[in-house]
């Protein structure tokens, strides 16, 4: 287990590309980010993934308002990404929240780790800031990176995607 930490302490650097890594969804689908964005991405296309936790408070706010941008912006990819939680909390999770975001399951905190959302703390233990939501535009270059949720968080978020290329 980790600990949570309501500031971005490891945030990645909005200049730099996003990190390639494959993961599988819940259906055990296979999902390869170089297949959605960057260079060698057949059809590129902006993305958006939101590292959460079952246990995480504010991701049980955040996760419905992606929903309802998911809607309004159907040309842009939404991705919940779940950090070290077993498939049954994360289909009980999203029931209980009556959402149908695609989720990817990073079992083990591997790209999470890529991301930079999980780190250690100076005492050595391993820290997670959730959520940690990124903006990815086609170029696979990330436009945006936001650590944790509060009411109204979306509407910065919305004027994002509204210039996203």
């Amino acid at each position: 287990m980790f600990l949570l930490q309501a500031a971005p302490v490891f945030a990645t650097d909005t200049s730099t590309l996003a990190p390639t890594f494959y993961l599988t969804d819940l259906k055990g689908d296979d999902f390869f980010a170089s297949k959605v964005y960057g260079e060698k991405a057949p059809e590129p296309s902006a993305v958006i993934f939101s590292f959460f936790a079952t246990w995480c408070i504010p991701c049980r706010g955040e996760v419905p308002q992606l929903e309802i941008l998911a809607k309004e912006f159907p040309g842009i990819q939404f991705y919940l990404v779940s950090v070290k939680d077993k498939p049954e909390l994360i289909l009980r999770w999203l029931n209980d929240l009556d959402v149908e975001l695609p989720v990817l399951v990073d079992r083990y905190g591997r790209t999470a780790k890529k991301f930079k959302v999980i780190g250690e703390n100076s005492a050595g233990k391993e820290v997670a800031s959730l959520p940690s939501l990124f903006v990815i535009n086609k170029a696979g270059k990330i436009v945006y990176q936001h650590t944790g949720y509060k009411p109204g968080d979306e509407q910065e978020l919305k004027q994002i995607l509204e210039n996203i290329d």
